[in-house]
């Protein structure tokens, strides 16, 4: 017998698996930006990962909540210095990429 406290417990399974699984695809896109702007600079993308270092709701079209997410990530350009960078993303749309200014 399914009781009203085992379905709550899965829907926030549910839940959780949902959030996580966005995360991720998100994660993978900024990452394919990230990459995709060191190669166009003739860098090298360091340790080939992001980590999420800012993370807020905003509205989106429709009045939806969506989410912004700030991703840093490391580059360098000789080999010897690390440099900073970020990938600001909305939802899963790209707003921008920086990257520190660098020696070449």
């Amino acid at each position: 017998m399914v009781t009203l406290d085992s379905l709550v417990i899965l829907l926030l399974l549910a839940v959780i698996w949902w959030g996580w699984s966005v995360q991720q695809k998100v994660r993978l896109v900024a990452l394919k930006h990230a990459r995709r702007r060191c190669q166009d600079e003739g860098v090298q993308l360091l340790d080939d990962t992001l980590v999420l270092e800012r993370m807020k709701p905003a509205i989106g079209r429709g009045s939806l909540l969506i989410w912004q997410r700030c991703y840093g990530f490391e580059f360098s350009s000789t080999g010897e210095h690390r440099y900073s960078g970020t990938v600001q993303m909305r939802g899963l749309t790209l707003q921008a990429v920086e990257m520190a200014a660098y020696r070449t």
